[in-house]
């Protein structure tokens, strides 16, 4: 069997070098730009010739056009800030040498807080469906996008590296971009709440990222992570709130 991976991109001449190299046991790799003002695009072509344009329309829509031109049936999804482990690649590339009866398998994904490995908090333990079939699987969702996929489910115990953040400073502001989107997808969907709630929800994610998960375990990096994750559920809840008083 044969492989694609794909990656999304915009602004990433600070990860992608990373990240392709460690798809070099794919069979192709596509990269997708939707308008990079940096060195992404002649950096991914080091890598691969297939580097494509594409305006920006959503992360699902960003991702199912990457997975379009793809031509394997089997497609590994990456992001830019993401890394495979040499033994990750190796279990891959075991899977698709040997073949399975599965369709779609989800990775196990290590957190780090710059350059800190993050064991414990609400992220860990976490997997994301990053190997599937193409014709098994589309992407949804605005936020934290992933593929609906049908057939039989496995798991990559072996790791992908996820470097999402370089500093507390990087952490709040990419948590509250993702929270205002977040907040619109739940406000198209009709979901509302009272103004007390995003404190409420807000304060019991800390609790529960930095005691209940154990990041307090994780020292500064956990402390941070954990107020990340509450403010996260605070901003998103009020963006909610302040998109239904200005609603006409």
């Amino acid at each position: 069997m044969k492989l694609s991976a794909c990656v999304i991109t915009l602004n990433e001449a600070a990860n992608i070098e990373r990240c392709l190299k460690s798809l070099s046991f794919a069979d192709e790799i596509v990269v997708v730009d939707s308008g990079s003002a940096d060195d992404t695009v002649a950096l991914a072509k080091k890598f691969t010739p297939l580097v494509y344009h594409h305006a920006w329309e959503g992360f699902s829509a960003q991702r199912n056009y990457a997975v379009d031109r793809c031509t394997h049936d089997w497609v590994f999804v990456l992001d830019a800030d993401e890394v495979v482990t040499p033994e990750c690649a190796a279990e891959i590339a075991r899977i698709m040498r040997e073949g399975t009866g599965k369709t779609w398998f989800t990775i196990r994904r290590r957190e780090y807080h710059g350059k800190r490995l993050l064991r414990y908090g609400a992220c860990n333990p976490s997997y994301q469906i990053r190997l599937f079939r193409r014709s098994c699987g589309r992407f949804e969702g605005v936020v934290h996008e992933y593929p609906r996929v049908t057939g039989e489910m496995g798991t990559i115990e072996t790791p992908i590296d996820h470097f999402g953040v370089g500093d507390t400073a990087d952490l709040f502001r990419k948590f509250r971009r993702y929270a205002h989107l977040s907040a619109r997808e739940k406000f198209g969907a009709g979901e509302r709440h009272p103004l007390f709630y995003a404190p409420f929800s807000g304060f019991a994610m800390f609790l529960k990222a930095y005691f209940t998960r154990l990041g307090m375990l994780d020292g500064v990096a956990g402390f941070f992570r954990a107020m990340g994750e509450g403010y996260y559920f605070y901003e998103r809840q009020a963006e909610l709130y302040r998109l239904w008083k200005s609603k006409p």
